[in-house]
């Protein structure tokens, strides 16, 4: 055996020694619980729930579907899924329409579509778990001449205002709740070997990149006080010809009033105003000397009801009026 390899037998039983205490004190992870049997439907029943779209806006129409497959013979408590059975949360519910298809194979389906309508942002928008009950075909076995009801439940639904993603904080299904697996202990040792060779592959690149560019500071150039003023007095100009009369006229007077007061911040404070709601602007605009921050937001508050909302609740031409009026104290003009 020559001198080398007597070297690498040596370093070798060094790295044996000192792993073995280091791997015997490390603890083992706990194995998590086995998860609950999953309860399984009955086999001649088969019920799903969906929403329409998994976002919406204020005022934003949208169905929650339920479809319920029978099996032949099976019937379903139709009174369970009248519309003042599905209990909202944050939504208004409106009407709401039945289906029934026969198959080939003697199943029925039945689908009934809820409409329901967001009209704030303000969560939870949530509609509840559904219990509907059916029956079987009566046999021989009843004593009582009837088939026994058995119910079945519906899940609901959580909306989202303007994301995907709940607003109520919630994530089910979103990210995997088992426990991860342990790692082998000698993937311990060659992690840190691994990082130090990409941090030494990586430095260079970022010196010379860092010693060769830079870049400029961009700004964005705020608009100048008169052409400001010249904004403000044509918004004004042009919202006191709006004929104020009619409903569509005084929906078209608030549709000019968010786009023109949008405008006008983002022109006078440099901000995103066409993508904030007036919550998210509240406070973004609480330091601004050219507007009154609380006026404003209310306005537009204000006129995000009166655009999304129905005709029976659209103000009347006075507050149209006096909306115009608060707006001219509200930008000092």
């Amino acid at each position: 055996m020559t001198r080398s390899h007597r070297f690498v037998l040596a370093c070798l039983a060094v790295l044996l020694l000192v792993a073995s205490p280091a791997a015997a004190q490390r603890k083992r992870a706990p194995t998590p619980p086995p998860a609950p049997a999953p309860v399984l439907p009955p086999p001649d029943i088969r019920v799903r729930s969906e929403l329409s779209q998994t976002a919406a806006w204020v005022g934003d129409p949208l169905q929650f579907i339920v479809e319920i497959d029978t099996a032949p013979g099976v019937e379903v408590v139709t009174e369970d899924l009248a519309p003042e059975r599905l209990v909202v949360e944050g939504l208004e519910l409106g009407g709401a329409t039945s289906t029934m298809e026969p198959r080939a194979d003697g199943w029925r389906t039945v689908r009934h579509a809820y409409t329901v309508t967001p009209w704030d942002t303000t969560p939870p928008k949530r509609i509840g778990d559904l219990t509907v009950r059916f029956r079987r075909p009566v046999t021989a076995a009843t004593a009582s001449g009837a088939a026994e009801a058995s119910d079945i439940k519906v899940a609901g639904a959580t909306l989202a205002v303007r994301s995907t993603l709940p607003d109520d904080g919630s994530a089910d299904g979103a990210r995997d709740r088992l426990a991860a697996l342990p790692s082998p202990a000698w993937l311990g040792w060659l992690r840190p070997a691994g990082l130090g060779f990409i941090a030494l592959g990586i430095a260079p690149v970022v010196l010379w990149v860092a010693t060769r560019v830079r870049r400029p500071r961009v700004t964005t150039p705020r608009a100048s006080s008169r052409s400001l003023h010249a904004q403000i007095k044509s918004m004004f100009d042009e919202l006191r010809i709006i004929d104020t009369s009619t409903t569509e006229g005084r929906r078209r007077a608030y549709d000019r009033i968010d786009a023109d007061v949008r405008a006008y911040l983002a022109q006078a404070e440099a901000l995103p105003a066409l993508a904030l709601t007036a919550d998210e602007l509240r406070p973004r605009l609480a330091e601004s000397k050219r507007v009154r921050a609380g006026e404003v937001c209310d306005i537009l508050a204000e006129c995000e009801h009166a655009r999304y909302g129905p005709d029976d609740r659209l103000p009347a031409a006075e507050a149209v009026r006096s909306t115009i009026e608060r707006l001219q104290s509200a930008l000092g003009r």
